[in-house]
């Protein structure tokens, strides 16, 4: 009698087990269909497992439905006859905060997602980062919204807006080492584990700053602070990226 109540129990977890790994599959697959991001993808994955609350039942509604009409009188304060105090002046807003360097991934996401809302603050982001940390920071995969993002704020920075485009370019001219330093960045991301993935899922107008950038990389004159890529060192690059 003992060992049928085990296998029993046995079998029930097992049951369980397998209930809990198809709705978290479920979760996974509805999430990614939504296109949500990390925070939103992790919340629905560890709700798997729970019920929507069912309707309440007819018994409580008729208990309820007496008080349907019923209003709690208004309460008046002892100062409510008073004069009202003057509202207070504004605060003044908060100066943005420049985030973190990042040591992993997950604090590079986190302030992308939380403090970089512009081309501009990503590039200010990005800017203070070192190229050649890139394939040490996203060590599985750099996800293709970032990637969109991060060309992004490089176009803002080194590209005029294109034909027919409202965007706001920086004011700025861009400096030798700006130039240099980007190349390093296109460079040293083209070197991150799974790159051809993230350009297969990258946005059309990414792969079309792409190919913009790579065109002022070219004609981009040579200055004191590194100038630009020679052309086998931009063949290379191209390449990396799949551009012509």
């Amino acid at each position: 009698m003992s060992s049928l109540n085990a296998l029993q129990k046995d079998m029930l977890a097992a049951l369980d087990a397998d209930q809990k790994k198809e709705q978290l599959n479920d979760a996974k697959l509805r999430a990614v269909a939504q296109k949500v991001e990390y925070e939103d993808f992790e919340k629905l994955v560890l709700g798997a497992h729970l019920r929507p609350v069912k309707p309440r039942s007819q018994k409580s509604a008729d208990v309820s439905k007496p008080f349907d009409g019923f209003v709690m009188p208004k309460y008046e304060g002892a100062s409510s006859s008073s004069a009202k105090a003057p509202p207070r002046a504004a605060a003044a807003p908060a100066a943005p905060t420049t985030p973190a360097l990042p040591s992993s991934s997950s604090e590079f996401l986190r302030a992308w997602r939380r403090q970089c809302k512009t081309p501009a603050e990503r590039y200010a982001y990005l800017r203070r980062l070192e190229p050649e940390s890139m394939p040490l920071l996203f060590r599985a995969e750099l996800e293709p919204a970032v990637f969109d993002g991060l060309i992004g704020a490089l176009g803002w920075r080194l590209l005029p807006p294109a034909d027919g485009a409202d965007a706001q370019t920086a004011a700025e001219p861009v400096a030798d080492d700006e130039l240099s330093w980007a190349e390093r960045l296109l460079s040293h991301t083209a070197l991150i584990n799974r790159f051809e993935l993230t350009l297969d899922f990258a946005e059309k107008a990414t792969v079309q700053t792409i190919a913009r950038l790579f065109d002022f990389l070219r004609d981009a004159p040579a200055g004191d602070g590194g100038g630009r890529l020679d052309a086998p060192a931009l063949a290379a690059l191209r390449a990396a990226y799949g551009a012509q």
